[in-house]
């Protein structure tokens, strides 16, 4: 989590800078989001949360986006769900949009990640 919050600063500096580039790689969605969920879990438990994933069926094993941005946001959000919330479930959603246009004339969908 230390390492999530440098990287997070120093992003910040480099957007500020406008050398920002995103490092686009694959990897396999349920791994990438169940590895933020165990860790905000584990702030969760002692005020009686429970964090949970629902991923669509249509969506895809492999993604192709920035991990690290990803496992910011998502982190950032379940931290401030389980902020304000007592005694509940935290549900993390996660599907895929309809084709919206073509990058490089390859078709793409865009990810849709709801706390």
């Amino acid at each position: 989590m230390l390492l999530w919050q440098a990287n997070n600063f120093f992003d910040n500096h480099l957007m500020c800078n406008r050398i920002f580039q995103p490092q686009i790689t694959e990897f396999e969605i349920e791994n990438v989001l169940s590895e933020v969920i165990d860790i905000v879990q584990l702030q969760a438990t002692p005020k009686e949360n429970k964090i949970i994933l629902h991923l669509a069926e249509e969506l895809p094993i492999i993604v192709y986006t920035d991990q690290n941005r990803l496992q910011q946001i998502l982190l950032n959000l379940l931290v401030n769900a389980n902020k304000f919330t007592n005694g509940k479930r935290i549900v993390v959603s996660c599907t895929i949009s309809d084709k919206h246009g073509s990058r490089d004339k390859e078709p793409f969908n865009y990810l849709c990640l709801t706390v």
